[in-house]
């Protein structure tokens, strides 16, 4: 897995530089700052993406998870993501720096709202 490209309500799609057959069951393994998250998760679709700039093959592989609570964990995964990059943003633009708490509680005021609920 190269980068999670985009992180659902059931699942989760990245690119990867092998072909991964749908239907397949995976380990996924996520790390996160000092953290990561794992879950097991089986492949829904593959494509293959346009050939890059070095001939190589890449493709968007998309998964979904066996359980709800593996499906909320990676969207909390991805807050604290947002919540990082929020943190970076803020000392480049404002130049403060700002603890990772600090940064939640802003993005928090912010974004929560706009944030989609895992909850249907």
């Amino acid at each position: 897995m190269d980068f999670i490209s985009n992180i659902s309500q059931g699942g989760l799609s990245f690119h990867s530089h092998e072909y991964i057959a749908p239907e397949k069951w995976l380990h996924l393994y996520i790390p996160v700052d000092e953290n990561y998250f794992e879950a097991d998760a089986q492949v829904r679709w593959c494509k293959k993406l346009p050939t890059n700039n070095s001939g190589d093959n890449d493709y968007d592989v998309g998964v979904s998870f066996c359980n709800t609570s593996e499906a909320f964990s990676a969207r909390m995964i991805e807050q604290v993501c947002y919540i990082e990059e929020y943190k970076k943003r803020i000392r480049k633009t404002e130049g403060r720096m700002i603890s990772s708490d600090q940064a939640a509680a802003e993005w928090i005021e912010k974004y929560a709202d706009t944030f989609p609920s895992i909850v249907s």
